[in-house]
């Protein structure tokens, strides 16, 4: 950071000025939507500069301390968000110090300025956790949503329920412009994210080749047959919201998606176990999603919600208002979930801006103001893997129908010869940050395993076709020896790895290679790997050698 070197006389109406903007905030009383004159003036020379992205810089450096588990914007922390708004204003100015000869000394003129990024950091609400709506408050930046054309769209694919049968897939589009035609469900996104539309329906494909079906080559891979699948959880590219620790280290904002397009046509689906990109309104969903090719959006997505999916903050115990409870996740994913059975494809039933308005108790609002349960539990197969998707946000009691009924597909299925391995997969590895009691995914599979969940699953385990995988703790790395298996070093900081994992169960084995991609000691085969899954025919056995084993089973009855 640049030091401020000022006249002791400066330095004191400097001093002044700052007490002053405290007063302007306490008593400011006129459309926040305006921007005060100095504001306004600065806005017109950071347009002409390179001032947006040096603008997010330093509210994202300055923003850091709000990472801190617990920290809230409410009185107590004041001063630390006064040291902020200080500091960023004096950041802001710098930036124009070069085009704005004197502005620093002219500062006492410009202290709305300081009440201009207060307003940005919006303390009342607790949600002072976004470089871009700071930036855009004080007008260093325009509007992400401000589109030449107004459209945009993105492909979605998911496998449908089981119980329509194995040959469906729901095609979704999440857009933005003009209505699209030709789809059962079509509608404004609900409650969070609204400014996306979701297009959505049911198709018929034929399994072991592409079908082209809403404009997309849709690839299925033959039920009962082996199928190579991608694994990660807890991708963060970004520090918008939630301190991204490690993203920066390991360029995952770019090599993520990069290593997501150079594997597509080698794999049969991919997965995202939870905390979906840390994003509180969307636009981080979009610039990642948009930065992946067509070819890696026509495969099945599979995903479950994690705690930041509800919470931007991670935890119910620092949640507010503008947290989405789900809703945005469940949307722009579009899962075919046990919700999309029952008539619509989501259960709008909680309505999160009611639930506050009719609870006195904070603590009860945030809990009860969670999308409902059936958003976000579903089970499919995926060529000979049963997949179990849920969410640790909810109850034993609430949850555990959905589950036996699961457990008995599992098991049938796996009679029947097609399924040969059984997933679990969830976010929460620890009954924290919002799972309930007994809810994370190891408790769910000892649940199981235990007999908890019926007399299907506990077999599946007992003859080891049944495993689970989560996300949550940072690291990638083996939870229980040929059962458990964590793989979200995807940026954030815990283990300090950045991996991703293959699942293939061709040939009557599964296989699961781990492929570590870097980490904090300067470890970093990237752009090996890169290579390799760009060149290779099977992701497996061409470049395993580059990878972790963790899984190698026969399938053999």
């Amino acid at each position: 950071m640049m030091e401020w070197s000022l006249p002791t006389r400066w330095r004191w109406r400097f001093v002044a000025a700052l007490l002053c903007f405290v007063g302007v905030i306490i008593s400011r009383h006129e459309d926040p939507t305006v921007l005060s004159p100095s504001v306004s003036s600065l806005a017109e020379e950071t347009r002409s500069s390179a001032g947006c992205e040096a603008c997010r810089s330093s509210a994202l450096t300055k923003l850091g301390f709000t990472s801190k588990e617990g920290w809230r914007w409410p009185s107590e922390k004041e001063a630390a968000a006064g040291e902020f708004a200080k500091d960023l204003m004096r950041r802001l100015l710098e930036i124009h110090r070069a085009g704005l000869p004197g502005s620093v000394l002219e500062f006492e003129r410009r202290e709305d300025i300081g009440s201009e990024v207060w307003a940005a950091l919006d303390l009342s609400e607790g949600t002072a956790y976004a470089p871009r709506a700071v930036c855009q408050r004080v007008a260093a930046c325009s509007d992400p949503n401000d589109r030449d054309d107004g459209s945009w769209s993105s492909v979605r694919v998911s496998h449908a329920h089981a119980s329509r049968g194995y040959p469906y897939v729901r095609v979704s589009r999440v857009y933005q412009g003009p209505a699209l035609a030709g789809y059962e469900y079509n509608a404004l996104f609900k409650y969070r994210w609204q400014e996306f539309q979701l297009a959505s329906q049911v198709y018929e494909v034929v399994p072991g080749r592409a079908t082209r079906v809403a404009g997309v080559d849709v690839w299925l891979p033959s039920m009962g047959e082996g199928s190579v699948g991608v694994w990660i959880a807890d991708p963060c590219v970004s520090s918008e919201f939630v301190l991204c620790a490690l993203g920066a280290l390991f360029r995952t904002y770019e090599r993520t998606p990069a290593l997501l397009n150079a594997m597509a046509s080698r794999v049969d689906y991919w997965a995202i176990w939870g905390d979906n990109l840390y994003d509180l309104t969307g636009e981080l969903s979009r610039e990642f999603f948009d930065r992946l090719s067509d070819e890696t959006l026509s495969r099945i997505l599979m995903t479950t919600a994690g705690n930041h999916d509800y919470f931007v903050d991670g935890s119910p115990k620092v949640a507010t208002i503008n947290d989405q409870y789900g809703n945005g996740f469940m949307q722009f994913y579009a899962q075919d979930a046990v919700a999309a059975l029952r008539g619509d494809v989501f259960n709008f039933s909680v309505d999160p801006d009611r639930t506050f308005a009719t609870h006195d108790n904070a603590t009860l609002a945030v809990k009860a103001a969670k999308a409902d349960i059936s958003n976000f539990v579903w089970w499919h197969l995926m060529g000979n893997v049963a997949y179990v998707g849920f969410s640790s946000a909810y109850d034993f009691a609430t949850t555990r129908p959905y589950m036996r009924d699961a457990c008995a597909w599992a098991r049938d299925t796996y009679d029947a010869g097609l399924a040969q391995l059984v997933v679990l997969a969830a976010h929460w590895s620890a009954n924290d940050d919002g799972a309930q009691y007994g809810m994370s995914a190891p408790s769910m599979y000892d649940r199981a395993a235990a007999g908890e969940l019926g007399a299907d699953c506990e077999r599946l385990a007992a003859i080891d076709r049944l495993k689970f995988v989560e996300g949550h703790t940072h690291c990638n790395e083996v939870v229980v020896e040929r059962t458990g298996f964590v793989v979200a070093g995807q940026g954030m900081s815990d283990c300090g790895q950045y991996a991703i994992a293959v699942l293939d169960t061709r040939n009557a084995t599964a296989k699961l290679v781990n492929f570590p991609l870097a980490d904090t000691r300067g470890f970093d085969q990237y752009d090996i790997v890169f290579d390799c899954f760009l060149k290779a025919t099977n992701l497996v056995a061409d470049c395993g050698y580059l990878g972790e084993i963790w899984l190698d089973q026969s399938l053999d009855r």
